[in-house]
């Protein structure tokens, strides 16, 4: 394989050893190939074949000290000022070499090895040294794919390329079978989630469904005495969903809704603890803003390298699409980037940008970031979440939408944290939409979807569809979901929970049916 095609792309050399000699002996007559005419001339002029004889002894001499050991650990290749600095990243493998026959000062990740290498939790690693990075032989390249797109602010919707294949569920319109894969086992039925749900703080299945009137703004509770337990905000259609962690006869509920811009009313009642609740409220008030708040949240540890990609070239194109459909609403997007705790590779436990309706500030910031670090599976999730928090989301009754982008659950010990985090995002009206991403596993799914069902938000997960990237997990689901583009997915759930009005997806290869 050419230099040129290892700068252009990602890939592991399938044949190290064969290729090195070709590619370094390659590099190294470009770069020294000004000098040599120099010196060549010099020598001409001077007639001093001697002395040139030396030189070319001398060169040959320190080519073979240089190269041997290169060979023998079977780098490859990069351009280099000195092939002493080709060093080994971490212990996978792998290798950078630093320089640019460019001239841009960017080095090249490459691997001795046709596996793709690994964070050491299975799932494939993006080294943050350089654009090259390494990518197995047999996935798609997401930069290869969507070539020539433009990475700035688009003019038209016409400039970029659909490329990451994705479905969806909606686990509380599917509550059913969402409470049989957390409770049965032993013969009757799947129980795929009910180790995860003994253990940890994500507590579901204790539900009451709110139904109010459509367009009005409220707040709905359960009561723990004068103290609300768990709060949520229905969605334009006036549903959403209350959660107890413990199973009760009866439960106290109290909704407060607006009937003025200014005034408001609460009601207060006790149901039965296996029925859901309807009040047809007649003076209710639509105090919604129309303003879309969407936030970011994206692990950018080893494996996220596609994903951080995909979002770089074509987030700006899913907001061009909503502002399409919605001309007279305000969008505002923030990011939060995390990683893992005690990461070495890492130079940043989390990095933020607040709530923006400036997509170039939002474009400028995504191309900031570059997946690397992790080393083990579960990352700093809750971290991200605390920070979610934090940031200055509006205190309008208006869209708020949380995008999670990652493929690793948090650490054990901080699941409580995290699910703590997840109901008070529930009881400001921030919805979940989940891009589960590839190598997870299913203690991932688990929590990704309880946190979308506390937030009356989706599971959305990538699927293979696309040929990019490394193995998705597909959802355990009764039924088989359709397969659509990931940004049609995210501009139909965005105008979905901004409207009310949630269309069908339209399958990725329509066209080709």
């Amino acid at each position: 394989m050419r230099e040129d095609k290892i700068r252009d792309s990602k890939y592991v050399i399938p044949d190290v050893n064969d290729n090195l000699k070709d590619i370094i002996f390659e590099e190294y007559q470009t770069k020294n190939k000004a000098k040599a005419n120099n010196n060549l001339s010099y020598k001409r002029k001077n007639l001093v074949m001697p002395t040139l004889i030396t030189l070319l002894l001398a060169l040959t001499l320190a080519l073979s000290v240089a190269f041997i050991p290169a060979f023998n650990k079977n780098y490859s290749s990069g351009y280099t000022e000195d092939l002493s600095d080709i060093t080994p990243i971490g212990d996978k493998g792998e290798y950078y070499i630093p320089g640019s026959k460019d001239g841009d000062g960017k080095g090249y990740s490459v691997s001795d090895s046709a596996k793709t290498p690994s964070k050491g939790d299975g799932r494939a690693l993006d080294s943050s040294f350089s654009p090259s990075e390494s990518m197995s032989s047999d996935s798609g390249d997401l930069d290869t794919i969507i070539s020539g797109v433009e990475t700035g602010p688009y003019e038209n919707n016409a400039n970029y390329v659909k490329t990451l294949t994705s479905s969806c569920v909606d686990d509380n319109e599917e509550f059913d079978y969402w409470v049989k894969l957390n409770t049965y086992m032993d013969d009757q039925t799947d129980g795929s989630f009910k180790e995860f749900y003994n253990s940890f703080s994500f507590k579901t299945l204790n539900r009451i469904k709110i139904t109010l009137p459509k367009n009005i703004s409220a707040k709905a509770s359960i009561m723990n005495g004068d103290n609300a337990f768990f709060t949520a905000v229905p969605n334009k259609n006036g549903v959403c969903y209350l959660f107890s962690k413990e199973r009760s006869n009866e439960y106290k509920i109290k909704i407060k809704y607006y009937t003025s811009a200014t005034e408001t009313k609460v009601i207060e009642d006790v149901i039965s603890g296996d029925k859901d609740y309807t009040d047809i409220i007649t003076d209710g008030y639509n105090n919604h803003k129309d303003l879309i708040e969407l936030m970011v949240v994206i692990d950018t540890t080893g494996s996220m390298g596609d994903e951080i990609r995909y979002l770089q070239k074509e987030l700006v194109n899913v907001i061009n699409e909503v502002k399409d459909s919605n001309p007279n609403t305000e969008i505002k997007v923030s990011v939060i980037a995390y990683k893992d705790y005690e990461d070495e590779q890492s130079t940043y436990l989390s990095s933020t940008f607040d709530f923006s309706s400036d997509l170039t500030k939002v474009n400028n910031f995504l191309a900031t970031l570059s997946a690397a670090g992790g080393g083990d599976f579960p990352e700093a999730v809750e971290e991200a979440f605390k920070l979610s928090l934090n940031s200055s989301w509006s205190n309008e009754d208006s869209t708020k939408l949380l995008l999670f982008v990652a493929d690793a659950p948090s650490h054990d010990k901080d699941v409580a944290s995290w699910s703590t985090s997840i109901e008070k995002l529930a009881s400001m009206g921030v919805r979940i939409i989940n891009v589960a991403s590839s190598g997870i596993s299913s203690k991932t799914e688990f929590f990704f979807r309880s946190q979308a069902i506390l937030t009356g938000g989706v599971y959305g997960f990538l699927t293979d569809d696309s040929g990019v990237g490394s193995a998705h997990l597909i959802a355990s689901t009764e039924d088989t979901k359709p397969v659509e583009y990931l940004n049609d997915m995210l501009v139909r759930l965005i105008n979905g929970y901004h409207t009310g009005i949630l269309t069908e997806p339209v399958a990725y290869n329509a066209n080709e049916q």
